[in-house]
This record gives C-alpha cells, sequence and structure tokens, in this order.
C-alpha cells in the first residue's frame, strides 16, 4: 500500500519548509478547506419566527437583503417556519386584463365571488385553445386537455400534477379513468374514498398522507414526515418504512399498520409499492389548487374578454419583444387586427381601440415613456396633430431627439400623414432646427414670417422620393418595434413553415417542478430536429482550444429565434450557405443544458428554392420508432394500445414506421400521423427521445 508521503508534492513541501509566506498560505488553506466557497439566496424563501431572529439564528447582509447564516435544512431543523413566496406576474396580467374590461365594456369581474363552473371555460380549455392560459399554453399540455376534455377544477388540477416529465407516463390511466369510469379499480376498498377524484391515479402528496394515515394509523406529523421522504426520493428510508407501514410501530401503539388493520399483507406490500413508484412523482395539491385557480381565471378572461387579455399580457411584457412577438401573431391567427403606431391614436401602452389592438409608442425602441406621456398630454389637450410640421412644433423640445423622431417614422407612426417614410427621414432634422430657431426668436421678440404661417406642411420641402420597398421598409420597422407590423417577410411560406414539428414555440413548451427548475416538455437532449426560417444573423467563432472556427446562426420562424450552432467540423462545407436574409431549413441536433436556452448544432443547411416547393422536399416527414416489436399469433407485429392511442389521436399525412431493436426490421404503422409537437411529447410518455426519428424526405 502507499504511505502518507507517497501523496506528498516534493517541490511544495521543500518550498513549505523553506518559505515562511507559504507555510502561512498553505496551513491557512488547510484551514479552509471544505468550508462553502460562497452564499446563495433562495429567490423566494421567508424565514418566519414570533422573537427577534436573531435570537435563535446568525444573520448577514447579501446586498441589500438579510439573509440568514444557516441553510434552509438547518433553519427547518431548528423548528423555524420557512415559507417560499413566489410572485407570479400572471397575476398582474389578471388585474391589468379586469381594468382594461370595466374601461371598454363597462364590465365588473369578480373572481372572489363566482362559481368555477362555465362550461364555455372548460371547453375552451378542452378545444387546446390555451394560448395564454397560465400553465396551459404549451403545445404537450394543450393536446393533454384535448384529449381529456376537463369538466372541472379538479380536472385542472389533476392536470396540472400530471403533466410533468416523470408522472406523464400516468395520464392515460388518468384520461381512461375520467373517460370510462368503469375502467377504474382499487387495490383495496379503503383507498376509494381517497382516490376517487383521481380515477385511482396516486397524483397528490396529500393522498399518500391520506393513505398512509387510513391504512395504518399515521399520524398527520408522520404521513408529512413519510410525504418528505417520497419527495427528496429517500430509497433507503422508505425501505424501513415499509415494516412499519405492514406491521405498525412499536415505539406508537397509534400506528398498528395495515395488516391489523384487515389489509391482506400482500396487497398491503402492493399498495406501497405502488406508493412508492407514484410518490417520487407525486405533487402538492394545494400548490398546483392555487395554480389551476389562476388557470381558470386566465382561460375566463379569455373566453369572454380575449382583446382586453391578450393587451393585459402584452403590457405586461413590454420590454420582452419574443413574448411580444409571440402574442401579437397569436392576435393574427386570431383574425384580431394588429394597428400599427400611430401618433393620433396610439396611447403609451397596448390600447384596445374597436376590437382590435393598437401597439403602444412605448413599444417603439429609444422612445421613453415620459416622452410619450408629454406628446399624449399635448395631443389630449389641444387636439389631434394635423402633420408633421404641426407635431414637431407642439411636442415639447425638450423630448424631441433625432433619435426619438427617426424611430417613429420608422415604425410607421405618422404614417397617417400621407407622406413616405423616406421623405419624413430626409427633412425631419430641418423640422427640428427650424422649430428651435423659431423659438429662439420668438424669445428674443422677433416676429417672423414663419410665425404668422399656419402649421401646414411645406410639400415642397419633401423631396421627391419613393417609398422603401417591403423588404427594406420592414427591416426598419423590426429594427425599432422588434416585430414585423405592416407585413412579415415570412408570411408567403406560413403554411410551409407550420408543417415542421420543431419551431421557435417548442421552446416556450416548459413546466417548472416544485423547485423552480425549467423542463422543456416537446424536446429532449440530443433529440434530432429539423426547423426553418429566415437567417437575420450570422457569426464566426474561434475556439479557444484547438484555434478552429466556428459559426454561429439565428433562425428567425413566425413565432421568434433560435440559435444555431455550426460546429467545426461542419464550418467549412455549410459556411457559404449563411447567407443574411436567406430562408432555410436547418437539420441538427438539439443541446439543452440547465440554466442555458437550447441551441441546435447544424448537420445540414438547406437554402429553399422553387423546386423545393414543388417537390415538398422539406416538409415530407417520415416518423421512425424503435422497439421490442411483439407479434399475434398470425405473425402480424402488434403495437403497443398506449402507442396507438397516441398515434390515433395525431392521423395526418406522414407515414410511420417501427424499427424493430432486435432484428431492425421494419413495419409500418396502418395509420399516418400528423407530426406536430404534441405528437412528439407524447410519444415521449412511452419511448425514450433516442428511440424517435424524424426524417425529412
Amino acid at each position: 500500500g502507499r504511505g502518507k508521503d507517497d501523496y506528498i508534492n516534493i517541490d511544495l513541501k521543500s518550498m513549505y519548509d523553506s518559505e515562511p509566506s507559504v507555510k502561512r498560505i498553505v496551513d491557512m488553506a488547510i484551514k479552509i478547506e471544505g468550508m462553502p466557497r460562497q452564499t446563495g439566496m433562495h429567490a423566494a424563501g421567508v424565514v418566519i419566527c414570533k422573537d427577534v431572529i436573531s435570537d435563535h439564528v446568525p444573520l448577514q447582509m447579501s446586498g441589500n437583503d438579510i439573509t440568514t447564516q444557516f441553510d434552509m435544512i438547518e433553519v427547518e431543523k431548528l423548528g423555524l417556519l420557512k415559507m417560499d413566496f413566489l410572485g407570479l406576474r400572471t397575476l398582474t396580467d389578471i388585474s391589468k386584463a379586469v381594468e382594461l374590461v370595466k374601461q371598454t365594456k363597462g364590465i365588473d369581474i369578480d373572481f372572489y365571488d363566482m362559481e368555477y363552473d362555465d362550461p364555455n371555460v372548460y371547453k375552451l380549455i378542452g378545444d387546446g385553445d390555451t394560448h395564454a392560459v397560465f400553465q396551459l399554453e404549451g403545445e404537450g399540455m394543450k393536446n393533454f386537455m384535448k384529449n381529456l376534455k376537463p369538466t372541472c377544477l379538479e380536472d385542472i388540477i389533476a392536470g396540472i400534477s400530471i403533466f410533468r416529465p416523470g408522472p406523464m407516463k400516468f395520464k392515460d390511466q388518468y384520461i381512461e379513468g375520467k373517460n370510462n369510469p368503469s375502467s377504474v379499480k382499487y387495490d383495496h376498498p379503503l383507498l376509494e374514498s381517497i382516490l376517487k377524484v383521481t380515477y385511482g391515479v396516486i397524483v397528490y402528496q396529500e393522498q399518500v398522507m391520506q393513505i398512509v394515515r387510513k391504512l395504518a394509523g399515521y399520524s398527520f406529523g408522520r404521513a408529512d414526515i413519510v410525504r418528505r421522504m417520497m419527495s427528496k426520493k429517500k430509497e433507503s428510508e422508505m425501505k424501513k418504512e415499509i415494516k412499519i407501514f405492514l406491521h405498525g410501530d412499536p415505539n406508537d401503539p397509534n400506528i398498528v399498520g395495515a395488516v391489523k388493520n384487515g389489509v391482506p399483507q400482500e396487497i398491503a406490500v402492493n399498495i406501497f409499492n405502488k406508493i412508492l413508484d407514484f410518490a417520487a412523482y407525486a405533487f402538492n395539491k394545494s400548490h398546483a389548487a392555487a395554480y389551476a385557480y389562476l388557470a381558470y381565471q386566465t382561460a375566463y378572461l379569455k373566453c369572454y374578454h380575449k382583446v382586453e387579455f391578450i393587451t393585459a399580457v402584452l403590457n405586461n411584457r413590454i420590454t420582452n419583444i419574443d413574448e411580444i412577438r409571440n402574442y401579437l401573431l397569436y392576435l393574427k391567427e386570431c383574425n384580431i387586427q394588429v394597428l400599427q403606431p400611430d401618433i393620433n391614436y396610439s396611447q403609451t401602452m397596448f390600447s384596445v381601440e374597436d376590437g382590435s389592438v393598437r401597439i403602444g409608442l412605448a413599444a417603439v425602441k429609444n422612445v421613453g415613456v415620459k416622452a410619450i406621456e408629454s406628446i399624449i398630454e399635448e395631443r389630449e389637450k389641444n387636439g389631434k396633430f394635423i402633420n408633421f410640421n404641426d407635431f414637431v412644433k407642439r411636442a415639447d423640445s425638450s423630448v424631441l431627439n433625432k433619435k426619438l423622431l427617426e424611430s417613429l417614422i420608422l415604425a410607421g407612426a405618422f404614417d397617417c400623414f400621407g407622406a413616405y417614410r423616406t421623405q419624413l427621414m430626409c427633412v425631419y432634422e430641418n423640422f427640428i432646427d427650424r422649430t428651435a430657431s423659431e423659438k429662439r426668436m420668438k424669445e428674443t421678440g422677433q416676429l417672423s414670417l414663419f410665425d404668422m404661417m399656419d402649421s401646414k406642411d411645406d410639400e415642397d420641402e419633401y423631396p421627391n422620393v419613393s417609398e422603401y420597398d417591403l423588404k427594406d421598409k420592414l427591416a426598419r420597422e423590426k429594427e425599432v418595434l422588434g416585430v414585423y407590423v405592416t407585413a412579415h417577410p415570412l408570411d408567403e411560406y406560413r403554411d410551409k413553415l407550420n408543417d415542421f414539428a420543431f419551431s421557435s414555440r417548442t421552446l416556450n413548451d416548459t413546466t417548472i417542478d416544485e423547485e423552480g427548475n425549467i423542463h422543456y416538455v416537446a424536446i429532449s437532449d440530443r433529440m434530432k430536429v429539423e426547423c426553418g426560417g429566415i437567417i437575420v444573423e450570422t457569426g464566426k467563432i474561434v475556439t479557444k482550444k484547438t484555434n478552429q472556427e466556428m459559426g454561429t446562426i439565428k433562425l428567425e420562424d413566425l413565432y421568434g429565434t433560435v440559435d444555431i450552432l455550426v460546429g467545426t467540423r461542419n464550418y467549412k462545407q455549410l459556411r457559404q450557405k449563411m447567407i443574411l436574409d436567406t430562408v432555410v431549413t436547418i437539420k441538427g441536433t438539439l443541446s439543452i443544458r440547465e440554466g442555458e436556452t437550447p441551441v441546435i448544432w447544424a448537420d445540414d443547411i438547406m437554402p429553399w428554392t422553387e423546386d423545393s416547393f414543388t417537390q415538398e422536399a422539406n416538409i415530407i416527414n417520415k416518423l421512425y420508432l424503435r422497439m421490442d416489436v411483439q407479434f399475434d399469433s398470425d405473425g402480424d407485429p402488434k403495437f403497443p394500445d398506449e402507442l396507438m392511442n397516441i398515434i390515433f389521436a395525431h392521423m395526418g399525412n406522414s407515414p410511420a414506421i417501427v424499427m424493430d431493436t432486435k432484428t431492425r426490421k421494419t413495419y409500418p404503422i396502418p395509420v399516418n400521423v400528423n407530426v406536430k409537437n404534441g405528437l412528439l411529447v407524447e410519444l415521449l410518455s412511452v419511448l425514450p427521445a433516442d428511440d424517435i426519428r424524424l426524417v425529412t424526405k
């Protein structure tokens, strides 16, 4: 064996022995080795105490906040109460929408004095029309709700709890139980009253607590300890717990055990194992209920006051351009008109105007809220602006900088005056300068001819130039608004783009677990994907390690942007296809890392041509599924029911083929499928991501 001297670095030891400063540093390092390197702060955790808190736990400053020096486990062991207070912007969405409905329709909505049983609201959810509905707007969740057809708040609570990466495998059992009550079976009659509400499926941590209390006589406190064990997945502790569940606790006469309560041992073991299986995924019902409550409220607003609701959502995301793009596009899909910014009609924020949504002037880049408020104040006091000249004269000169005017022109805010955007771009500086000199002359008491004139635009001052062509106009509009309003360069490709199974919208399809971690529902790491869009940014990186070149692309589709990386291996042959403003299909592999936006490592970039549409080459998909194929007595392949249920729920035009893992032989599934996001999500509940492959002809 080795002695301790074998681990000594001889050079360091001689420095340690001969140099006092090295000895001092190493001695200090040994003392602090193994101590926490830094402190962290839980974003929502609040410690509550009836006494002065520093009498129980040491405190420290963390920036401007006071935090405990002990972590949450020590704090709880000391008997202090730790609660998580989660701030949700959905609450603001709801309150702003209620205000807007009052303004535009004169209707008072009181969610505190309302039955949560409106069939129209549940129909909207069951139809999958849940874009912008809290917790229910992911593609996979939409499909789940379409299959579930919820009819009460209890269904929404369960839906939110089940539609997460772990428990998703139980969702078919839940749907079957709801739609076919005779399929619900209970392992023991004592379970019926606890599990009836979820059709025999253990969905909630509270149900786990009820089961151990009812079957084995646990106290509330002991049942809560079991719940914690399970939610923290402490397997070893659970193995010990089964004996107590079956035969009672020798130290606590109240816990008699399930067997003494008349549950046969074999059934009790089976129930405990089932608890173990479900409990790792069980959700806290009170948490899910609070979320379902908000889901219903947002669905109600969307059902009866869609324009006001989406406007409130937009205003609550005024600084997030991807979300603004997402919801403006949704309005277009609903045939609700999105009106461009207008200096005479726009408010500061997005507003409701005759059943349409008017873009607010504060949404324009380089335009401060204060400046807009002063412009609107002038408009409301002295009437609408007659023309561009009138606007420049009447607006407060202290807010009229060149950047602001330029941005408003390119956003289309002055289109109402009839001049081209190009013409205004040529004259706006002269107009500002002239107004400023006029103001100076007034102040010095000089009356000018200009002052005697009214505020007519001097048409002669507009140069004879034509308007920007559409592509240029849209590019500038996008630059100052972050979105295309007049039109979208991808409008003509809308149908083709919607045929892709993956888009930037897929990246918004997420769930959040109780720890606050984000899980992507429709995608997984290393999944093969294809997407289409227009290249809006390209770049080059030189790798530090190997000094080789690789490429970066930002691809924009109808819903937002996707980040693409072109690795060193592919960069040489693909860089000539990395051309700005070209519409392309990108094939590649997804990379999902915690805390980072997913990226696609590109395998191929295919520019679109007329030719590629006539053959529909980009968008005819084949779905390959890999599994162990079973055969019936006639030797025909027999596909599992849970797979076929998913397939039948997503029938479409793409062939689906199963490959046998053992023989690598392929067998066509008798129906074609629609390979939209929802199908892939649901397939993930029966097959691992590596066994699902989309191939484009």
